[in-house]
């Protein structure tokens, strides 16, 4: 599944809870309880507004298409849920 530029309904996850599930799927454990729910808690402000525009792509958060979310989301619960539309980046190409 890829994400196409101008995307509706693309979500956004932590690279931090993104990549100790990648470590878990790694070793084969990819149980519920041994990873926790998602935890987006960093790409929001204290009122659940998200921050991304003060994030960085690859280095914050990744983005996801709404079938990989959706069924990450089902198994592990946590959030919380940060929808977006991709824009292509006209500096970065």
């Amino acid at each position: 599944l890829s994400i196409q530029i101008g995307q509706s309904g693309a979500f956004l996850i932590s690279v931090s809870w993104y990549n100790y599930w990648k470590e878990f799927c790694n070793n084969n454990d990819i149980s519920n309880e041994s990873i926790g729910p998602i935890d987006n808690s960093l790409l929001v402000d204290s009122d659940n507004v998200p921050i991304y525009d003060k994030k960085c792509e690859r280095l914050d958060f990744y983005i996801l298409t709404p079938q990989i979310w959706e069924q990450l989301k089902s198994w592990y619960g946590g959030g919380p849920e940060i929808p977006i539309r991709v824009i292509e980046d006209k500096v970065h190409g």
